[in-house]
């Protein structure tokens, strides 16, 4: 599990520069002093609070965290992975299209919300 948690660490990006110690800290409530000896190899359990802290930071299960589940491993909607079956399936300049498709809808929705803020719901666009 350490070792998860130093491949996070290594990988998170902030700013454009690899996550500090202490901005993990801040960020996660988990002390300094703990994410150092993660990293240096002198903890070798960590505790379930700090599990749950890192957890909730880098948005990831438990399992994935104590490295049980593969850490690019989502917990898919069935119409999610149905979708994304069908997307794979394409040629590429299909799936070009299909990005560039969705794209536009989410532009277009995100205006919609924005100039009605009374709606919780987008209005239905004319065909």
């Amino acid at each position: 599990m350490p070792e998860v948690i130093a491949l996070l660490i290594s990988r998170t990006i902030v700013d454009g520069k690899p996550i500090t110690q202490a901005r993990l800290s801040e960020a996660t409530g988990v002390p300094q002093s703990s994410i150092s000896r993660i990293l240096n190899g002198h903890h070798t359990a960590v505790h379930l609070d700090n599990m749950l802290a890192f957890a909730r930071f880098w948005n990831i299960t438990l399992d994935q965290l104590a490295g049980l589940k593969p850490l690019d491993e989502r917990e898919w909607s069935p119409e999610a992975r149905k979708v994304a079956e069908i997307v794979d399936s394409l040629d590429p300049e299909g799936r070009r299209a299909v990005w560039e498709d969705a794209e536009k809808e989410k532009l277009w929705r995100e205006r919609q919300i924005a100039s009605s803020p009374s709606s919780p719901e987008p209005q239905e666009r004319a065909a």
